[in-house]
């Protein structure tokens, strides 16, 4: 049994004794002011008006007490589903910055191996499919609804944000460097995509911990 449902069983139990030690005293009172001198009708009917006015009041207090347990059960009720929904939607988003932030570090991977020694007439090919996948992620997490994330959630997904944007940015940028210069440049811009890796994986063990937390957290919510 739940400590609200016992707590509401032993208040009935109370009412219950109140109500038969009320029994007991009227009965008592009835008598002392004269009732047992007037007829048994009479005197029938007055105690069981006095008995029917405390039950009367008693069936209230008893109503209003079942009424106020049931009103703090939803408002409870209801701060515990709206809570475990917060919850649920935050680590559905994290979940899903995590498969993104996954993404960015293959795609990372892939760049460096990709353009170590590349074939010069290939370079401009191969960027523009790297351009095409890089750019399929910063759509997709530009789109995140970083608005449910919350102090250091929203901090390092802006960190995040930030560094594959300018990921991209360089990577478009290099289209317009002259021909002569880009074989040259292109170990540049391998080099400088490479050194945000570490930033990605940093990144991706911070979402991985989260998510952790707020799935324990979710175990221990409870909704009657």
């Amino acid at each position: 049994m739940k400590k609200s449902e016992d707590l509401l069983v032993k208040i009935l139990i109370v009412f219950a004794g109140l109500t038969i030690g009320a029994v007991v005293v009227l009965t008592i009172i009835a008598y002392q002011i004269g009732v047992d001198e007037l007829e048994s009708p009479n005197r029938i009917a007055i105690i069981s008006g006095l008995l029917s006015m405390f039950g009367g009041i008693a069936g209230a207090i008893g109503a209003y007490a079942i009424a106020t347990y049931q009103m703090n059960k939803q408002f409870k009720y209801d701060k515990y589903k709206e809570e475990k929904q917060n919850k649920e939607t935050l680590l559905h988003t994290l979940k899903k910055i995590e498969l993104l932030n996954k993404d960015t570090i293959d795609f990372v991977s892939h760049f460096e191996n990709e353009f170590v020694n590349p074939e010069k007439d290939e370079i401009e090919v191969k960027l523009k499919i790297r351009e095409y996948d890089l750019q399929y992620i910063v759509n997709k997490v530009d789109k995140i609804n970083d608005s449910i994330l919350l102090d250091n959630h929203n901090i390092n997904f802006l960190i995040f944000s930030r560094e594959l944007n300018n990921m991209y940015i360089d990577i478009i940028g290099f289209t317009h460097i002259p021909e002569k210069y880009k074989l040259f440049s292109l170990e540049d811009l391998r080099i400088s995509v490479g050194n945000r890796k570490e930033i990605f994986d940093s990144f991706d063990t911070h979402v991985k911990t989260q998510i952790k937390e707020i799935e324990k957290e979710l175990i221990n919510i409870i909704v009657y």
